[in-house]
């Protein structure tokens, strides 16, 4: 139950961390979009929902594009959860 909470912790702990800490933190969170092929379904809705909480404005562009792979990947393999 506790990955469906993961867009509230997310955007709790990425809004409200330094600027010095929202790489790092942003880093072990991203690092879950890598591979896609290698995400559950479940945990891809979760990862996916996450994604409509973030903080965009401290997102780089290199990470909004793996978010968008991510996406992409899901949008044409996945069922109709993701």
């Amino acid at each position: 139950m506790i990955r469906y909470q993961a867009k509230t912790a997310a955007d709790a702990l990425l809004m409200n961390c330094s600027d010095a800490d929202a790489p790092r933190f942003a880093g072990e969170l991203f690092r879950h979009y890598r591979r896609p092929e290698m995400v559950e379904p479940d945990a891809a809705f979760a990862l996916l929902d996450t994604v409509l909480n973030l903080p965009l404005g401290r997102v780089t562009a290199e990470e909004l594009r793996l978010l968008t792979d991510f996406a992409v990947w899901w949008l044409r393999r996945g069922d109709l959860p993701q």
